[in-house]
């Protein structure tokens, strides 16, 4: 929703401010203090909702046998995902650490030896955390950009409108 319609606040061309009491001040675009922001009059776009087709892509090494091997199983455990031979990449495990480095396919070998001279074809930066006790987790991507970049700082003040996600 953020990457197809932007903010809220950034749709609102104006809005009354309720308080808890029911009652109505204005004090500017935004209100203040206790003030329940409630939009209360028309908006620039008209929101629909659309349901849209979910795209997700997961990379893994499968280790205990060849690309027909991990087909076979994908069939068998999660048969609604319809993994062919075309969604598999079929390389010795040497090569995975190329691959999954973001050196790509068919780099030399060599380059892991590479003590940082040469950059890789895209950028990871990650931040570990360890889990002390088992359960349930949850991670929640928030894709920002699209539609959030469109507007301007200064219109509506979101520090994070050029990233990509929030995490």
């Amino acid at each position: 929703m953020l990457r197809k319609h932007g903010l809220t606040s950034d749709l609102v061309v104006d809005a009354t401010m309720v308080n808890a009491e029911g009652e109505a001040p204005r004090q500017g675009r935004h209100g203040g203090g206790p003030l329940l922001g409630h939009p209360r009059r028309r908006w620039r776009e008209l929101l629909r909702v659309v349901v849209q087709n979910q795209n997700a892509q997961f990379e893994s090494l499968y280790l205990v046998g060849t690309r027909l091997g991990l087909i076979s199983a994908m069939a068998d455990t999660f048969p609604e995902l319809g993994v062919t031979a075309s969604d598999c990449i079929e390389m010795m495990w040497i090569q995975s650490m190329l691959y999954f480095a973001f050196y790509g396919m068919g780099k030399p070998l060599e380059m892991l030896l590479d003590r940082g001279t040469s950059k890789p074809d895209k950028y990871l930066k990650a931040k570990p955390d360890s889990l002390l006790k088992d359960g349930v987790g949850l991670l929640i991507l928030d894709p920002y950009g699209g539609e959030m970049v469109r507007v301007a700082l200064a219109v509506t003040p979101f520090p994070h409108r050029q990233a990509l996600y929030n995490i």
